[in-house]
């Protein structure tokens, strides 16, 4: 792109003279502004030629047939992680839509070395995206064969034994010319199926006349059914037998879509039971039963209306810490740029090696067939061509998502519903659903909006409206009303998510030398959730949000009496930022000052987290007081002026700044050395509860571990937790991370038994915060295990 778009409105904004943003800002609402400003005729023919002259990456059929070579040698080696791997990139760099067979040899040898990591579900997929996509008839047996042996080892006898007989039925038109060995090879397979069913069914009969349990005698069945798979393993090894075969032929332009192999039931279509469905997983429980009136809440919640707060909701009954209050997938979402390639496009899903790509670009990947078809129905289709351009358009690009997920159908259908009207006071007889209507009801803010800010959204609602227009979106004959409604309804859309856009956000472990684990909440993506969005504001939330892929889960953080209103936090925790900043954060971005009770009440444990160390009593010293430009000692009471322990922590702070850098350049020792100059100055001028402590401590632990000198590692890690415990709570979800990365340390210290104790604490705290299906969790309980096995309990 020639120019970024942001730059382009920044140079309009400059050159936009006060007239017309007077006119701008006279506008009676958003439609209004709207249609005013495309009047203005910014974008013209030539700047969207411009504008658009960039596409995705196309898909290359020589790409393809490169990154599949490389995998074919690394099949060869038996390094099968890495052949998926490149497998992967030629798929994604396959052509769909040609007969160059790139794209079904890629899914075929795919297969094949996940079959070889006994990996047989996401085999099976393949298996059916490459017979779906064109896979030569001629060779289709091995395919089949695979999904027989596949589905063997999933103890899915009845429908192993039919993917065999399809596959010798298949051999007959093979040109293969050891075709006589692989039918071989099949029937042996369907006979020790059959052999297999007349044990099971055997030790059926013993056990009902006997009263005996059958298991042992199934087992013996599968442990001798493996004796056999050794000369098909051999001819895997020999490239004689096609289960572990791969697809060396460069591709034949020879289309065999259908005409050859057999869609009925009972043949490919079963394999349809393995296809993944990551995105259609159930949402977690949600407590005391769903709302009936609030859809994706809790019976526990009410939602109410006044003239001052709006619509908010309530406890309806005593809810208690950990409860589920609402459980909400998002009306729509977009992925950050940065996560295309560890994340599915669609539900957001963590990818691994096995993804699915998109059919026309190179840039989107998805979990799933089912992902990538919901997406490209939906939305994708329309935004495929021009993803460069909405990388650079920020939140807006989740204002389109809204309109494309909506349908122009539904939209036109809803035009008479399209007011500025208030909702009503009276709620007790509404449903509040999860459709579109929810969102377009969403404040915008348009008459607190800088006037220059609704400018840039209006022309950024025009270009998206470009874009709709050159994708055909409103037909071949668009009425130019139901363009200004549209062009409305994405510049009302922009302005709400302002306010009510969401981050999808997941715990990303950044490990080193897989011993010290350091945790951030990455975001990975930008919702819109209508639900939650009826919450209000505080600094000090009664509430914790986190996600299961798109999913957002609201546990209540606190005990809540019948009655107490629900509160989130938009951003600014009085945990993490002052009061002064909280204060400016809240009225630049949602226009109000907070009157919480963590602003409207001072709480010197906000000072102490930042405070210095008093030199009488060693207490924690205030931030400084306006008129004696002094600090007051919370403990003694004394004021003093500290300005030469200032200027120790400014040094203080250089060194930790150096120290890490040096740590990430990997030079460990020189960033033990300046780190422990830090600490040395940070705890002769810092509260021993300063947040300064446990950053440098953190850091140190890291240096140590990665010098595999855990127990000084640990024993850092351990005066962290403590500083984390007394800023964050017992209770805090900051104390749980805290105590993970411990409990990680003291398992490499060689010191068990106390790391099954700190696991055992983190999980309590994990289990309230996020619940037992939290990825955390999981992982976690899979430590726990291995560490009751290590000390014999």
């Amino acid at each position: 792109m020639s120019e970024n778009w942001q730059q382009l409105l920044d140079t309009w904004t400059q050159n936009l003279k006060d007239n017309k943003l007077q006119k701008i800002r006279a506008t009676t609402d958003v439609f209004d502004c709207f249609t005013h400003c495309k009047k203005l005729k910014y974008i013209t023919s030539q700047l969207w030629e411009s504008l658009s002259k960039q596409k995705p990456y196309n898909k290359s059929l020589i790409q393809s047939e490169k990154f599949r070579e490389k995998g074919n040698t690394f099949y060869k080696e038996k390094k099968f992680d890495k052949a998926i791997e490149y497998y992967t990139e030629s798929i994604h760099y396959a052509p769909t839509l040609d007969n160059s067979g790139h794209l079904p040899r890629g899914y075929g040898n795919r297969s094949a070395a996940l079959y070889h990591l006994k990996i047989y579900t996401k085999c099976l997929d393949d298996i059916e995206l490459a017979l779906s996509s064109g896979y030569p008839s001629e060779t289709a047996y091995r395919l089949l064969q695979r999904r027989g042996q596949c589905l063997y080892n999933l103890n899915n006898m009845q429908h192993a034994e039919d993917a065999f007989r399809l596959a010798l039925k298949r051999t007959k038109i093979s040109r293969d010319l050891d075709i006589e060995k692989a039918r071989n090879v099949i029937q042996c397979w369907i006979e020790k199926i059959d052999k297999t069913k007349q044990i099971v069914c055997g030790a059926i009969d013993n056990a009902n006349g006997t009263g005996e349990d059958s298991t042992g005698s199934i087992d013996n069945a599968n442990a001798t059914g493996e004796d056999s798979t050794g000369s098909i393993d051999n001819a895997n090894a020999t490239g004689e037998d096609s289960t572990g075969s791969i697809d060396n032929a460069n591709a034949t332009g020879e289309d065999s879509t259908g005409s050859s192999i057999d869609h009925n039931a009972g043949s490919e279509s079963d394999v349809s039971i393995s296809l993944s469905t990551s995105s259609l997983e159930s949402d977690p429980e949600i407590s005391y039963g769903p709302n009936k009136l609030i859809c994706h809440a809790s019976e526990a919640v009410q939602m109410l209306y006044d003239e001052h707060q709006g619509r908010f909701l309530t406890a309806a009954r005593d809810i208690e810490m950990g409860d589920t209050l609402i459980a909400e997938r998002p009306f729509a979402s977009v992925l950050l740029p940065k996560s295309y390639k560890t994340h599915c496009h669609h539900c957001h899903t963590p990818l691994d090696l096995v993804t699915v790509p998109c059919q026309e670009c190179i840039d989107v990947r998805y979990c799933s067939k089912t992902c990538q078809v919901i997406s490209w129905r939906r939305y994708h289709h329309i935004e495929c061509p021009y993803l460069n351009i909405l990388h650079s358009v920020g939140v807006a690009h989740l204002s389109l998502r809204i309109v494309l997920v909506a349908g122009l159908k539904n939209l036109l259908d809803f035009k008479k519903d399209v007011t500025e009207a208030p909702c009503p006071d009276n709620l007790s007889v509404h449903s509040y659903g999860s459709g579109y209507s929810e969102v377009f009801h969403l404040v915008t803010h348009f008459e607190d909006m800088d006037v220059t800010d609704i400018f840039q959204y209006a022309m950024t609602a025009n270009l998206l409206l470009w874009i709709l227009e050159e994708a055909e979106f409103f037909g071949l004959d668009p009425s130019p009303d139901d363009k200004d409604l549209i062009g409305g309804l994405l510049l009302r859309h922009t302005m709400q998510l302002v306010c009510n856009g969401y981050a999808i956000t997941e715990v990303q472990s950044c490990n080193v030398y897989d011993i010290v684990m350091n945790e951030d909440q990455v975001r990975v993506a930008t919702a819109i959730y209508p639900t939650v969005s009826l919450c209000n504001h505080s600094c000090d939330p009664n509430i914790i949000s986190s996600f299961r892929n798109n999913v957002l889960v609201v546990k209540a953080e606190k005990n809540l009496k019948k009655g107490t209103e629900i509160y989130n936090c938009y951003g600014p925790h009085h945990k993490k930022m002052t009061r002064r900043e909280r204060q400016l954060a809240l009225l630049e971005q949602y226009f109000f000052t907070c009157t919480c009770s963590a602003c409207t009440a001072h709480n010197s444990q906000e000072d102490i987290k930042q405070a210095f160390k008093c030199l009488k009593c060693d207490g924690p010293l205030s931030d400084i007081e306006p008129k004696s430009r002094k600090r007051v000692c919370f403990k003694c009471g004394k004021l003093l002026n500290i300005k030469p322990e200032e200027d120790r922590e400014a040094e203080a702070e250089n060194l930790y700044n150096h120290g890490v850098n040096l740590m990430d350049d990997g030079k460990i020792s020189d960033a033990t050395k300046t780190l422990r100059k830090c600490l040395v100055i940070r705890e002769n001028v810092l509260y021993k509860y300063n947040i300064g402590l446990a950053l440098v401590k953190d850091a140190l632990a890291r240096c140590y571990a990665m010098q595999e000198k855990f127990k000084e590692s640990a024993n850092f890690l351990k005066d962290t937790v403590k500083i984390t415990q007394n800023i964050y709570g017992r209770h805090s979800v900051e104390l749980a991370h805290e105590l993970r990365k411990y409990a990680e340390v003291l398992v490499n210290a060689a010191e068990p038994h106390t790391a099954k104790e700190v696991v055992e604490q983190a999980m309590v705290i994990f289990e309230k915060h996020y619940g037992t299906g939290h990825k955390t969790m999981r992982d976690l309980l899979y430590l726990h295990v291995n560490l009751q096995q290590i000390c014999g309990s």
